[in-house]
């Protein structure tokens, strides 16, 4: 039996051809396998999380409710005259808390009622020595802290919460007058008011506790190399 004749130039034609083929099967595998996303677009969003913030002082408020009638029906109202400062003019939300100062003056108490604002000042501010208020923050971290608040000349540290929603920082805490020495304040305003005070149950009553809301507007200073997360909700972006 004779040999054989192998032809070496087609022998590297054959292996030439064959590892093309082989290498396109591979190409075309790796295309099938990649997941299909049905043409649709991928949505990409900014991110705040490490943007930092700064708050509009002039856009502060200072929300109040005290409480009549041994039901404790709530009786609201605000301040049109106060003055925001803060430590320093950017950064995350506690430290934007952390030593702001809130001053109000009693004279613009506002309730939407101008009989009522008239007694206010005259026979209840009057009576607590609180031309002024002062409230400064001492602490700020989830969602929680302490403030210090000064009124008839005297201080004590509250505890408060917040909460962070819609571009505003809402701070929320609850007084006791009485702390602060205002119960002939209180008497003399609920004089006034004795009968206005009085509920079904035909008692005057004028609670000394007093729920109190301040709204802190925020200004975003964006990193625009960071997402932004969908939505108002800034509950996400607190450090």
């Amino acid at each position: 039996m004779k040999p054989l004749s192998i032809n070496h130039n087609r022998m590297k034609t054959i292996l030439k051809a064959s590892m093309f083929l082989l290498l396109l099967v591979l190409l075309f595998s790796c295309k099938e396998e990649q997941p299909r996303t049905n043409n649709q677009p991928t949505m990409v969003t900014k991110d705040y999380s490490r943007g930092k913030y700064g708050i509009q002082p002039k856009g502060v408020l200072v929300n109040w409710t005290a409480y009549k009638f041994t039901d404790k029906v709530g009786v609201a109202g605000t301040f049109k005259k106060l003055d925001c400062k803060v430590m320093q003019d950017t950064g995350s939300v506690e430290e934007l808390l952390k030593g702001m100062q809130v001053n109000i003056l009693t004279t613009s108490v506002t309730s939407g009622n101008a009989i009522r604002d008239f007694k206010l000042n005259t026979y209840f501010f009057s009576a607590f020595n609180t031309p002024k208020m002062r409230g400064t923050i001492i602490n700020a971290e989830n969602y929680e802290g302490f403030l210090k608040l000064k009124m008839n000349n005297i201080s004590h540290r509250i505890p408060y919460t917040y909460s962070v929603k819609n571009d505003t920082i809402t701070l929320f805490t609850n007084i006791n007058l009485l702390e602060w020495q205002g119960k002939m304040a209180l008497a003399k305003l609920n004089e006034q008011c004795y009968d206005l005070h009085k509920g079904a149950d035909g008692i005057s009553k004028l609670w000394p506790d007093v729920d109190v809301e301040v709204k802190l507007p925020l200004v975003h200073f964006l990193e625009e190399s960071h997402l932004l997360y969908e939505g108002n909700d800034l509950s996400h972006f607190v450090k």
